[in-house]
């Protein structure tokens, strides 16, 4: 049986994809600006504007990445300064939303090519690059994590030991894995439609 493809309704699926897309990365344009002028007034703010009392919070658990320490009293009666944590965490935040910015943008670039042209040598390269996006991100994350957990640690409580290791985020690797392997079967797609193409 003669299989149809409805051009019309592919067509309609990929505008409101896109569509989707472009809300969101206008979404978080917005959001990486407001991280960024945050961040900057954190560098220039006087550092005795962020102090706060550890004796004021009762019953505080503290949880770094994948440790967890029930806090010593005695260790919350004083007051702390939580910059540094601001501005290491708003950088992370900001790394965090400019990875997910340039997926969405590959992915926008991604779909304005698979409307017309599904299989172009292109679309190879984007999937490609999107993968080495992901394996860098699986390190850079996992770090400015495992850096933030450092760093209020040092602040919240210098003396509790904790160990963090370096981690890999396994889900990205995996990502990043399949993304790749997809990126060649289009290679291929591209080359088989070039060599039908060369045939007409």
């Amino acid at each position: 049986m003669e299989q149809t493809f409805n051009k019309e309704k592919y067509a309609g699926f990929i505008n409101v994809v896109q569509i989707i897309v472009k809300v969101i990365m206008v979404i978080l344009y917005v959001v990486l600006g407001v991280l960024g002028l945050v961040f900057l007034a954190s560098l220039v703010i006087p550092r005795n504007t962020l102090n706060i009392d550890l004796s004021e919070i009762n019953n505080y658990r503290f949880q770094v990445i994948t440790v967890i320490n029930s806090i010593d009293p005695t260790i919350l009666d004083r007051v702390i300064n939580v910059k540094r944590i601001l501005i290491v965490g708003l950088f992370a935040a900001i790394v965090n939303v400019g990875f997910i910015q340039f997926i969405l943008h590959q992915v926008r670039k991604l779909l304005e090519n698979v409307k017309e042209e599904p299989f172009k040598n292109e679309n190879s390269k984007i999937l490609k690059l999107l993968s080495y996006g992901f394996f860098a991100s699986s390190i850079i994350i996992s770090t400015l994590g495992n850096i933030f957990g450092t760093v209020v640690a040092n602040v919240v409580a210098p003396n509790l030991d904790i160990h963090l290791g370096f981690d890999i985020n396994w889900q990205f690797v995996f990502i990043g894995v399949l993304i790749f392997i997809l990126g060649y079967v289009f290679s291929y797609g591209s080359y088989l439609q070039e060599e039908h193409d060369a045939t007409l």
